[in-house]
């Protein structure tokens, strides 16, 4: 199981500078197919270290959490060295 993208970003609104919230839907590549979940998760700049990503789901997946969370926490830091996120 990989996350393949993060779809429908969108960020949400925060009176923090530090702290950003957003919206996606994550494309999970797995051995059944491609499916689809929304997720929702927050980016947290600490004063030392790299982020604090927190990751959050709608509704229940049908995968392992741990890895599921791993995997998606791993494409969060990826767009975000890219500045790819809104």
């Amino acid at each position: 199981m990989r996350v393949v993208e993060l779809k429908d970003l969108s960020a949400k609104e925060t009176p923090l500078h530090y702290l950003k919230e957003f919206n996606a839907v994550a494309v999970i590549d797995a051995a059944d197919g491609t499916s689809e979940i929304p997720v929702n998760f927050t980016v947290e700049r600490l004063p030392v270290g790299g982020p604090d990503i927190n990751v959050s789901f709608h509704a229940t997946p049908a995968w392992p959490v741990v890895p599921l969370i791993h995997s998606i926490k791993d494409k969060i830091l990826d767009l975000d060295r890219k500045g790819q996120l809104p």
